[in-house]
């Protein structure tokens, strides 16, 4: 993992609404959006909310029935420069 990319979202330094981390089981992705979450509350008074992909996935159909996901959408997400 980029450290210059880790140090980013610790400071929350980043330029997006949303931080989206892909990567496969055991990787730490879950600690990692733990971290940033925690320090996006406690330095920078934000408002930070967990989702799993499923659940993500469910509150996007819930608000726009007509969205669905393509394999433009996953491969976006991977050359975002988040994945690890």
């Amino acid at each position: 993992m980029d450290r210059k990319l880790v140090l980013q979202l610790a400071e929350c330094a980043f330029n997006a609404h949303n931080v989206v981390l892909v990567g496969g089981p055991g990787m730490g992705k879950t600690h990692l959006a733990t971290a940033v979450g925690v320090s996006g509350v406690r330095q920078h008074r934000k408002r930070v909310r967990f989702y799993s992909c499923t659940q993500w996935w469910t509150v996007r159909i819930r608000r726009r029935p007509q969205a669905r996901l393509d394999y433009s959408d996953g491969q976006r997400l991977i050359n975002s420069g988040l994945s690890f």
